[in-house]
């Protein structure tokens, strides 16, 4: 799943990150979990992208995510930092 949102995140990377970026990338992210829910990955998930106004200005972002794998019942607390390298 961590892998899929830097995937999916990827062209986004580095510049402003607006709304209708955020937008776009958090249609990005849910189509891309929806299909691993489709493919029986995942039961479940949330996320959530947060970015301060100097994170925005600078292009970063930082997705916060919670999963439920299949066949489990715990879930698991995650993030992923998205910023130009």
């Amino acid at each position: 799943a961590v892998q899929l949102i830097r995937k999916k995140a990827d062209p986004f990377i580095g510049f402003p990150n607006g709304l209708a970026q955020r937008n776009a990338l958090s249609a990005e992210i849910q189509a891309g979990l929806d299909r691993l829910k489709e493919l029986g990955v995942i039961q479940r998930f949330k996320f959530t992208i947060y970015s301060s106004v100097q994170d925005a200005v600078l292009g970063n972002a930082f997705v916060t995510l919670e999963l439920v794998p299949q066949f489990e019942t715990r879930k698991f607390l995650t993030s992923v930092v998205l910023k130009a390298s």
